[in-house]
């Protein structure tokens, strides 16, 4: 199992957004997908969202809850590498990792596990065939 600083480490290139004409800095293919899911830290009441971009090593996570407003949560305390579980995507809620909160739209990092990347692999591959 990695460690928090390890996979931290790897995401401080990312703390600034992407530029047009600049080279992609994602190694793994993304592809456009629409999936229902939920997330939330462990122990704590779900937010619906829907899976926008996908790839075996993130998502990008459009949220059905604002971010800030009179319903105050979880997601107001939200910080980069926080952990939280995603679900209704695989049979069983899988870990993630918070990379950054745009807006609406949560980016999320998952472990390098090659069982956990041949499910996300037969994921896409059902969702999003061209890719």
């Amino acid at each position: 199992m990695k460690l928090l600083s390890t996979l931290l480490r790897q995401w401080k290139h990312q703390s600034e957004p992407w530029r047009p004409g600049e080279p992609e800095r994602r190694a793994d293919t993304r592809s456009e997908v629409y999936r229902p899911v939920s997330i939330a830290p462990r122990g704590t009441q779900p937010i619906a969202g829907t899976i926008v971009n996908l790839s075996v090593r993130g998502a990008a996570i459009r949220l059905h809850q604002h971010r800030r407003g009179s319903r105050a949560s979880w997601l107001d305390l939200l910080n980069q590498g926080d952990e939280l579980w995603l679900g209704a995507l695989l049979a069983a809620p899988i870990a993630c990792w918070v990379v950054v909160i745009d807006d609406d739209v949560l980016r999320v990092h998952f472990e390098s596990d090659d069982e956990l990347c041949g499910q996300l692999r037969g994921v896409i591959e059902r969702l999003a065939p061209e890719a």
